[in-house]
């Protein structure tokens, strides 16, 4: 069950085909850019796991590749870490982050910012599935826009026009048995003209095992970005 750990890693580093259902708020129709694809550009990032006290760094660069899933066309990012690879599609308002979660035997999108990109904005994944150790799983994800920041500062770093979502995973299923989540706070910082500065990920499963809990942080320490 050891692998179950990584259906909820999905839900902040996420990326199945599903259903999207939007319930847009109103405000401000500006189009803001929340992720520069241009190739070159690079972002480093701090992970630490506030279950065993220790952190990693890796640098994601954006290239000039491009793949299609699902009918999109995602631009690939390589990583600092092995041969590890991101895909984001940008289309208008909406961002997507796909990949390949081996371990799970799936490839799984996350719409991670959608709507008008507006503070009250909500939207829904519903039917996202994957393997569990073996068992099918099947879960939702619902998303929130719960504020927007004109400033906020990260690493010492000041960003401007920061929006927050708020991740929560619903309906989780595996084997067929309903499975609660006990506790989750998953949230994502998306900064004008960056992208993502700031993670958090804890969340506890009502299930019997060590890696029913999980508690890390992301952040980004230094970035290389042109427009």
């Amino acid at each position: 069950m050891k692998k179950l750990a990584l259906v909820f890693a999905a839900a902040a580093l996420l990326f199945t085909s599903c259903s999207k259902d939007d319930d847009n708020g109103g405000g401000s129709s500006e189009t803001i850019n929340y992720l520069p694809l241009k190739a070159g550009n690079t972002w480093t990032y701090k992970v630490t796991n506030n279950k065993t006290s220790t952190s990693s760094s890796y640098t994601l660069t954006a290239t000039s590749n491009t793949e299609t899933y699902n009918g999109k066309s995602y631009t690939v990012f390589t990583s600092s870490v092995g041969s590890a690879k991101e895909y984001y599609n940008v289309s208008g308002k909406s961002y997507t982050q796909y990949g390949a979660l081996s371990d799970l035997g799936a490839n799984i999108e996350l719409n991670y910012l959608a709507g008008n990109n507006n503070k009250g904005d909500k939207w829904s994944q519903k039917g996202l599935s994957a393997k569990v150790s073996g068992y099918d799983a099947t879960f939702t994800i619902n998303y929130e826009i719960t504020d927007k920041l004109a400033t906020t500062t990260v690493n010492s770093k000041t960003y401007n026009d920061v929006a927050v979502v708020k991740l929560t995973i619903a309906d989780l299923k595996i084997a067929g048995a309903t499975v609660a989540v006990t506790t989750q706070n998953i949230e994502m910082q998306i900064a004008k003209n960056v992208g993502k500065i700031k993670q958090k990920l804890n969340v506890v499963l009502a299930l019997p095992i060590p890696d029913a809990t999980i508690n890390t942080e992301l952040e980004l320490t230094s970035s290389n970005i042109t427009l």
